[in-house]
């Protein structure tokens, strides 16, 4: 009885894996049309806090300089500290790591401004309609997608997608 609780907070609030990043870029081609072949990652972090500063780095190894090809779409990536957030331009997705919590809806309005839409590794995110898509892949997958979130962003995904996914 005591192990369980002493292993609950590092699987509920694991930083971003690997694996989650190539899901969460892997989901993204599944958009009903796209608006071009390219879309632009902003991953938003804070570099005061270690979990959102090391999601952001797992986006940059996993996507890197030269962007990464997930089906029929590019993606390129883009680094930004919650310090330059109002910096914000030219982002397709916006991707709040961790550690942000209490800027989720600023952000998500800030997206939604930008013609942008939101995605997380925390699920809460999704739940509370801040963010469009949330995934999780440990202890197993789980994705979450906010249809009320993707309808204000302007996001539509494939009915194939939406059949894998929990819709909110």
């Amino acid at each position: 009885m005591v192990v369980v609780p002493l292993l609950w907070p590092s699987v509920a609030f694991a930083a971003i894996s690997e694996r989650d990043v190539l899901f969460l870029t892997r989901a993204l081609s599944f958009m009903e049309t796209p608006k071009t072949d390219m879309l632009r990652l902003v991953v938003v972090y804070d570099p005061d806090d270690a979990d959102s500063k090391q999601e952001a780095d797992q986006f940059a190894a996993v996507i890197g300089d030269k962007g990464l090809k997930v089906a029929r779409i590019q993606i390129d990536l883009s680094l930004l500290s919650i310090d330059d957030v109002e910096k914000l331009d030219g982002a397709d997705v916006l991707v709040i790591t961790s550690g942000l919590k209490q800027y989720q809806s600023s952000l998500a309005k800030l997206s939604e401004q930008k013609g942008a839409f939101t995605i997380s590794g925390d699920l809460s995110c999704v739940e509370v309609g801040d963010c469009v898509l949330g995934l999780q892949s440990q202890p197993s997958v789980r994705i979450l997608l906010n249809s009320e979130a993707a309808s204000r962003a302007g996001v539509a995904f494939e009915p194939a997608f939406r059949m894998m996914v929990t819709e909110l």
